[in-house]
């Protein structure tokens, strides 16, 4: 049986997958020490309701994961959404900051469009790929309500 340890490092991608399966291995095995029939252990009403939760709370923390983490909040009805996605290769989103800088400035020059224009930093990565990069941040843009979202590339060292 793997330690708590090992399971943790497997990360929040696969580590919740074998919890469950060590749960439902754990119940079948408890209920088939006082069974003599083991196909009967699939129909026990414990190893089907741990088995039941399993899947929901799985289904929940995936569609969790795919939905919302990484993403800020969403924008609010009224206001303008500006999303800034990662920089390729920026190691501390240090230039994703500065992109966002830069524009927190340009609207401090226009006092009404401050007040309604929001910059948020996306941190969850967009694809490599281009067509791939563009559908994922058209998805993320309506999931988000952003008016615009920005991805920035560097071309020859800017």
């Amino acid at each position: 049986m793997p330690s708590l340890d090992s399971i943790l490092k497997l990360g929040p991608t696969w580590g919740p997958l074998l919890l469950a399966l060590l749960a439902v291995s754990a119940i079948i095995r408890h209920v088939k020490k006082g069974d003599k029939d083991g196909w009967s252990v699939l129909t026990n009403a414990s190893v089907l309701l741990v088995v039941f939760g399993c899947t929901v709370a799985l289904g929940g923390w995936y569609y969790y994961r795919y939905r919302y983490l990484g993403l800020p909040k969403s924008f609010k009805d009224g206001e303008i959404g500006i999303l800034i996605a990662e920089v390729p290769g920026d190691s501390g989103q240090q230039r994703q900051a500065a992109y966002a800088r830069a524009i927190h400035e340009t609207l401090q020059g226009e006092p009404k469009l401050s007040e309604v224009a929001k910059v948020r930093l996306l941190e969850r990565p967009l694809p490599a790929d281009p067509e791939r990069q563009h559908l994922a941040a058209l998805k993320l843009g309506r999931w988000l309500h952003a008016a615009f979202v920005l991805r920035p590339s560097t071309v020859e060292g800017v």
